[in-house]
């Protein structure tokens, strides 16, 4: 099957042209390496989650660590409810084991035991460490999505467990998101108060922000489309796209699925013509990201 530009969604290689990222995965890697906390955020659909997972593939394919990347997007209802939230967080853990097996499956605790506790989160997580024969290191994307006290209890459990890694709790625990950590601004019914999302998570190491593409980032996109679909960019013409879009991926993503699939597939070399031509189109289609 020809693979195609990814504008929606975190990028699947099998389906979309993927560019690897070097000089975005080596800080990420350092701040493992180092047993830090930390932050990792950039605007929707720029490669963020895509980033965070090869890195896991590779962690575990490399056999030195157990790396897990899980979502919280289905605790964004629970707000207030810490209980609800840590339902769903457990279960998105015991989810993003189902792909392993043996040793590295039977280390996760039974989650039963913690779900109705208020740190079962933090008690899952001491357990599930000290079982593992391997440091873990966890991915919690969409941290964005939880709010009030469900996201200043976790928050408040992750801090808790900090000074037992990497025997008795997670080597390294990134959170992924839109915003910066320290720019949330998080209300506690029970206090009656707004916290900052830096106050509640104040063993955070740093906030990695992942940057555009380069353009050899942008080379390599466009020649993964050439070598798959036998459509050629005149020459100049990638440095054009990269001019305009200054390297953000969805743009980039999206221009080319408007110049090479919505207007001129069959065109079989593609020029500045054409390419002004998408971006007229791609502003008058109002997506969200650009509306």
């Amino acid at each position: 099957m020809k693979r195609f530009f990814n504008t929606a969604g975190a990028n699947k290689p099998r389906l979309h042209y993927t560019v690897w990222r070097p000089l975005g995965a080596k800080p990420i890697l350092e701040l493992i390496e180092q047993e830090k906390y930390f932050t990792h955020h950039a605007p929707r659909q720029s490669g963020k989650t895509t980033l965070l997972r090869e890195i896991c593939r590779q962690l575990n394919a490399e056999g030195r660590y157990l790396a897990i990347h899980i979502t919280v997007e289905d605790a964004q209802s629970a707000r207030h409810d810490v209980i609800e939230a840590n339902h769903c967080i457990l279960r998105a853990l015991n989810t993003g084991l189902m792909y392993f097996h043996g040793d590295i499956a039977n280390s996760f605790p039974p989650v039963e035991k913690f779900l109705q506790q208020s740190a079962g989160v933090r008690f899952c997580l001491e357990s599930w460490s000290k079982a593992s024969k391997k440091p873990i290191v966890l991915v919690i994307d969409e941290i964005d999505a939880m709010a009030g006290e469900s996201l200043i209890a976790l928050l408040r459990q992750l801090r808790a467990g900090y000074d037992q890694r990497p025997y008795a709790f997670p080597q390294s625990i990134i959170l992924n998101g839109v915003r910066d950590l320290k720019d949330y601004r998080i209300y506690s019914k029970e206090e009656d108060t707004w916290l900052t999302g830096g106050s509640c998570f104040n063993i955070k190491a740093k906030s990695v922000r992942l940057g555009n593409f380069t353009l050899e980032n942008v080379k390599e996109l466009f020649f993964q489309h050439e070598a798959e679909h036998n459509q050629k960019l005149a020459p100049g013409l990638v440095e054009k796209i990269y001019e305009l879009t200054q390297g953000q991926p969805w743009l980039c993503n999206a221009l080319g699925e408007q110049m090479c699939f919505e207007l001129f597939p069959t065109e079989p070399v593609l020029n500045e013509i054409h390419l002004h031509e998408a971006k007229e189109a791609l502003i008058l289609s109002r997506a969200t990201h650009i509306d």
